[in-house]
């Protein structure tokens, strides 16, 4: 009867145990048999224990008597070292390329003639101001700059004047396609362009193709052309000189 009440509780605690360790479940289902005979602590027994001892001058024991070894705990250096921390793969390096900096025009050269280069703006009557010695030569300020991706370098001169002589831009008189300008921005870099059209129109009839901000980089040249017109101190044409970076 005992035996039975025993394991009717050891039959509850495994249900309330069981819920979090099936080990524990399993080990008090085994110890809840209801053939398990119940032996109160009084009349238990304790297992013999067995010593092995060695004889004088290390002479093995009887060899009647159980034979124990104990196993040595392995050694903290035998223990598995955890695997090395591979190192973080470095970032692979990135090349950027930056566009050439935006620079005004300095100096020109063409037909073995060489011109500083200044900028100018536009009169009331939509004219370029040039300047007035014909040896330097106005940058349209308003056109693209050397290194521009896209878009002309307007360049003007007079090809004469009464009170300095001829300009430099008389030149551009003798420039046949095929030529090449040089055209050198502030920091001396030099950028060449192959003349690629020399066409001579009236003032009145400017091509506007030639001012385009678009299109492929070019350099445009203009002086005066044509008949000079002794009442108006003008000449009647613009010659036009268009060339492409090489």
């Amino acid at each position: 009867m005992i035996a039975r009440r025993y394991a009717g509780a050891l039959a509850a605690a495994a249900v309330v145990v069981g819920i979090g360790s099936i080990t524990a479940a399993a080990a008090l289902t085994v110890a809840a048999r209801p053939d398990a005979t119940h032996v109160p602590a009084a009349d238990r027994v304790p297992p013999a224990v067995t010593t092995t001892t060695l004889a004088a001058g290390g002479a093995e024991p009887d060899a009647t008597e159980p034979r124990r070894t104990s196993v040595p705990s392995a050694t903290p250096a035998e223990e598995a070292a955890p695997p090395p921390a591979s190192s973080p793969t470095a970032p692979t390096p990135t090349t950027v390329v930056l566009p050439p900096p935006l620079r005004p025009p300095a100096v020109v050269a063409a037909g073995g003639q060489t011109a500083a280069v200044v900028p100018v703006g536009v009169l009331p009557d939509g004219e370029l101001q040039l300047p007035d010695d014909p040896t330097l030569v106005g940058w349209w300020a308003s056109s693209g700059m050397v290194g521009a991706p896209n878009g002309s370098i307007v360049l003007a001169g007079h090809v004469d004047s009464h009170r300095y002589g001829l300009g430099t831009f008389a030149v551009l008189r003798t420039m046949r396609p095929g030529d090449v300008v040089q055209l050198f921005a502030e920091d001396g870099v030099e950028h060449r362009y192959v003349v690629s059209s020399v066409e001579q129109t009236p003032k009145a009839a400017l091509p506007v193709d030639v001012l385009t901000s678009t299109g492929p980089p070019q350099l445009v040249l203009i002086t005066c052309g044509g008949e000079f017109d002794d009442a108006t101190r003008h000449y009647a044409d613009n010659l036009i000189v268009v060339a492409t970076a090489a």
